[in-house]
């Protein structure tokens, strides 16, 4: 049922973008590869029947320019790590591929005793839990894609036994606003396991999973 409701909602979506461009618009596709490794990309387009494959070396930035479409696309990047999914072409689209096995993360500043000043704390524990995924900015997608055998796994944090909040929320004193970012924690668990970390996903993503 959930397959045939991402259907649903990707089929939708694609008649939105013909219907919101013109036939025959296109668009750039910039990929920035810093996975370390060649990515390789193919993209067939659901309205358009359009046929892309794409072949960005490794350290290598690449412009392509492509037909408005949702796309079905699979990716073959990190040593041959296959991954399948959308990419939607409503305009330009910037990917980044980080390094292969790394999580980008960023350090959250907050303000931990209310005086409206960003502050850090030096204990180890809330350095761990203040930082938050990175990734990218709005112009810019960070893909993230791997599988490895580790103890060590990232997990977004929210329980009603820890004092600890879903989302940190923290005063901006450059842009004057409040900034708000999501609570991730590094969990080590006493033994190995295979994990797979696959970002962007969502339907706020135009590349996804």
């Amino acid at each position: 049922m959930k397959k045939l409701n991402v259907l649903v909602i990707i089929s939708m979506l694609a008649a939105a973008l013909l219907a919101a461009n013109p036939p025959g618009k296109l668009v750039r596709l910039e990929v920035i590869n810093g996975s370390g490794d060649a990515v390789y990309m193919r993209l067939v387009g659901r309205g358009t029947g359009a046929f892309y494959y794409l072949t960005i070396p490794t350290s290598q930035t690449k412009i392509f320019t492509v037909l408005v479409d949702s796309y079905r696309r699979t990716t073959w990047a990190c040593g041959g790590i296959v991954s399948s999914g959308s990419l939607n072409m409503t305009g330009n689209v910037k990917l980044k591929f980080v390094l292969c096995g790394k999580f980008p993360i960023r350090t959250v500043w907050t303000d931990m005793n209310g005086d409206g000043i960003p502050d850090w704390d030096p204990d180890p524990l809330l350095s761990e839990v203040l930082k938050a995924p990175n990734f990218g900015e709005p112009t810019q997608e960070k893909v993230v894609f791997y599988r490895d055998y580790t103890n060590t796994i990232w997990r977004k944090l929210c329980h009603n036994a820890t004092p600890w909040p879903c989302t940190w929320w923290w005063f901006d004193p450059i842009s004057l606003t409040w900034q708000s970012a999501s609570v991730w924690i590094m969990i080590k668990l006493p033994y190995a396991v295979w994990t797979t970390t696959r970002f962007p996903r969502g339907q706020f993503y135009r590349y996804r999973y």
